[in-house]
């Protein structure tokens, strides 16, 4: 009877860990497949931008132009509250606010950008000569964008 009592707990004991690993397993590919979900849809919306860029860079599209790609660019990626051009002395020269949101530029035309956000996000794709993504803005009733 004692040797089937153990056999028993054993068993229970394995079935606990089997599960316990089932579940383990299954909780890190789900986060995996959510990284790389999030990872491709930035590397997509980075793209859009660089690409957008570009063409602004070359003269390819002009006002009108990066207002509409940049419109489109934000209906497809929701996380994009602004899409701005800045000019090398830091001065807003073009810039699309989301459609919908009450919330006031964040810069406007011809405004020189001095918060530290806006600064650090300058600085890194001056140096990196690539598009950056800003860390998130507080608004003045503490709204995050």
């Amino acid at each position: 009877m004692v040797l089937f009592i153990m056999a028993m707990g054993a068993f229970l004991y394995a079935m606990h860990r089997q599960d316990a690993q089932q579940t383990r397993d299954t909780l890190i590919r789900d986060v995996e497949l959510a990284r790389q979900t999030l990872r491709v849809r930035l590397q997509t919306t980075q793209d859009r931008v660089v690409q957008l860029a570009r063409d602004v860079g070359q003269e390819v599209v002009d006002d009108t132009g990066f207002l509409d790609r940049a419109r489109a660019a934000m209906d497809a990626a929701p996380e994009v509250h602004q899409v701005g051009l800045m000019d090398r002395e830091r001065y807003s020269r073009w810039g699309v606010t989301r459609r919908g949101r009450p919330e006031a530029d964040l810069h406007r035309a011809d405004e020189r950008i001095e918060d530290a956000e806006s600064y650090w996000a300058f600085v890194t794709a001056r140096d990196s000569a690539r598009a950056v993504f800003s860390r998130p803005f507080v608004g003045p009733a503490s709204d995050i964008y």
